[in-house]
């Protein structure tokens, strides 16, 4: 439970099945593109459910983890700033 996960947004732009935590800050990164799992003991099952998914939501994963990419994490400075200086 990191403060943030990269290696989440490297699964998302890769179009890759992510099984994680069931986590706010982890849903947050993540959205709804994930096989979630609650307690240690439901990661197998998770796992098996995110091998078994057709992979329709890689498009969606790649868009989502391009909210993370530099020009969208800079604008998003350059307003707060911007809110600061005013």
């Amino acid at each position: 439970d990191e403060s943030f996960g990269n290696v989440f947004v490297e699964a998302m732009a890769s179009g890759l099945p992510i099984v994680a935590y069931d986590r706010p800050r982890t849903r947050w990164i993540i959205g709804d593109h994930a096989f979630f799992a609650d307690a240690r003991e439901a990661l197998p099952a998770a796992i098996g459910t995110a091998l078994d998914a057709a992979p329709g939501a890689a498009a969606e994963m790649r868009e989502r983890a391009q909210t993370f990419g530099w020009p969208a994490i800079a604008a998003l400075y350059n307003d707060f700033f911007g809110e600061l200086l005013q």
